[in-house]
């Protein structure tokens, strides 16, 4: 990708809305709420670096999610 991507906040609120129902499908309940936690917490800020147009890996990183070294 080489431009960033507008997404409003309704867009925003779709996705988390898709997001959340997906962590909901999850077998246990402990990683239902793990997962809807992470949206929760990160969902934005991942929103945003990936509609900046970076690839997944890096906004891993950026977001200190995970090591380089695991990449």
């Amino acid at each position: 990708m080489d431009k960033t991507i507008s997404i409003n906040d309704d867009t925003r609120k779709e996705i988390a809305k898709v997001v959340h129902s997906a962590c909901n499908y999850l077998p246990a309940q402990i990683i239902a709420t793990e997962c809807n936690y992470f949206v929760n917490k990160y969902g934005d800020a991942i929103i945003d670096v990936l509609s900046e147009g970076i690839n997944p890996k890096e906004t891993c990183t950026r977001l200190g999610l995970c090591k380089e070294s695991i990449l």
